[in-house]
């Protein structure tokens, strides 16, 4: 998938083209689908996540609670090679977008 560089339009991240996501055992299509669509401007990263989920729980609302043992929308972002990745995870019930950071020895 390309990140492609715009010039800001709200509109412009509904025109991208995106990647589903597939089943992680199979390559198959998934009983809900998602997908993410990227963009990146003088400012920002725009990651734009469309999916459903007949029955999203979480019960976590903190910036470290475990969001990931839970419905979460997760991406990593690898800095040119660099390992390891910086993970971020938005939870349905989070109230503001939390940005999960692993401690790393």
């Amino acid at each position: 998938m390309i990140c492609p560089y715009v010039n800001f339009d709200p509109l412009v991240r509904v025109r991208l083209s995106y990647a589903e996501l597939v089943d992680v055992d199979t390559g198959g299509p998934v009983k809900e689908p998602t997908r993410v669509r990227t963009c990146w401007d003088d400012q920002a990263i725009y990651f734009r996540f469309e999916y459903r989920d007949d029955y999203a729980v979480s019960p976590y609302v903190n910036h470290d609670d475990p969001l990931y043992e839970h419905d979460v929308v997760e991406f990593f972002i690898d800095k040119a090679g660099e390992v390891p990745a910086i993970p971020y995870a938005w939870s349905p019930s989070s109230r503001i977008p939390a940005k999960a950071r692993w401690k790393y020895s």
